[in-house]
């Protein structure tokens, strides 16, 4: 599902342990521009045709505090965007907020590494004279459980 999506880039900071080695201390991940078709909206021709909804999501990674971080100890992020955009697929939703909620609680809870989600949600096709209207929402993996 990462090869529908426009982008994908991970920002990772650094920082010197002791010596000549270094520990990741922050994860970023971001994945831009999911197109998914999904119903969404509470008036009824809104509810009749899938609409293109436009997905950003950033993944916060948490990292060790101490010893190397190999890349084996990282989510499997295809998986989780691919999961994610399957079960939004199959559901429908009366609002744009509900939608993104979805989409945090998912990719929150998909790996006990990501501590943090933002997900921005946009409909292209929604108003008449604004490019789309969106949403965004940002939530912390402990705030779900």
């Amino acid at each position: 599902m990462i090869l529908l999506a426009s982008g994908f880039s991970v920002d990772v900071t650094t920082v010197k342990c002791d010596g000549a080695s270094y520990r990741v201390s922050s994860k970023k991940v971001f994945v831009n521009d999911i197109i998914i078709p999904v119903i969404i909206g509470v008036n009824p021709p809104e509810r009749e045709e899938k609409q293109r909804v436009v997905v950003n999501i950033v993944l916060y990674e948490e990292t060790s505090k101490s010893g190397p971080t190999t890349a084996s100890a990282s989510p499997n992020y295809p998986k989780i965007i691919s999961r994610i955009a399957k079960d939004i697929e199959a559901s429908s939703y009366l609002t744009l907020e509900r939608f993104v909620m979805q989409v945090v609680c998912s990719a929150c809870l998909s790996s006990e590494k990501i501590h943090t989600v933002s997900a921005r949600a946009q409909k292209p096709s929604a108003l008449s004279f604004a490019q789309s209207s969106g949403v965004e929402i940002t939530r912390k993996r402990e705030s779900l459980l």
